[in-house]
């Protein structure tokens, strides 16, 4: 299985289950900028409690591994939980929103994205990557969030609400890195 596999995967079982979702992280900074070696899909999901056995039954099998009481944990208290593929060693991990007004826009602006492999997946809009991926940068330093951010800046740049981003990243705590990259990519 290919990393995308696996995104069209979990999009189609989310969509199958009616569960609200969008791709973020690696792959959706990847799909609107440079692309990257990753090794796991990461997926915001409105993911109930009641929603969690039919979800977990989606990755049954041998090749799959999955908590269901990890998975319900993550649903009471808008957590996060994993299923991996044994196989490839590659995993999703699942990030279930809060009931915040922030996570339910991050949500509502979701697009609907082609990935290589023809199929449609809902994408974390590029300005919500941006914003989560200066978050983690300040978090932990790590300066892959910032190559992946140049990388959407050039390749989608026209695309991107700069304007959006300037109004959120203050409240987020992350306006001076917000203003580093619109130097580094003006």
């Amino acid at each position: 299985m290919q990393m995308v596999e696996l995104a069209e995967l979990v999009g189609s079982i989310c969509d199958r289950l009616s569960i609200p979702y969008c791709i973020t992280g690696s792959i959706a900074s990847s799909y609107y900028g440079n692309a990257r070696t990753t090794h796991d899909v990461d997926v915001i999901v409105a993911l109930s409690p009641d929603q969690v056995p039919a979800l977990c039954r989606e990755f049954g099998g041998d090749d799959w591994y999955v908590s269901e009481e990890a998975a319900r944990t993550a649903a009471r208290g808008h957590g996060m939980f994993n299923v991996l593929h044994s196989p490839s060693g590659f995993k999703v991990d699942f990030v279930v929103l809060s009931d915040s007004s922030l996570d339910r826009d991050r949500l509502a602006r979701a697009r609907v994205v082609v990935l290589p492999g023809g199929k449609s997946v809902r994408m974390a809009s590029p300005e919500d990557v941006i914003l989560k991926k200066l978050q983690f940068y300040v978090e932990g330093r790590s300066d892959k969030h910032l190559t992946d951010i140049v990388g959407m800046l050039r390749l989608s740049g026209p695309e991107i609400d700069r304007v959006f981003i300037d109004r959120m990243a203050g409240p987020m705590g992350v306006a001076a890195e917000w203003e580093r990259m619109k130097q580094a990519v003006p």
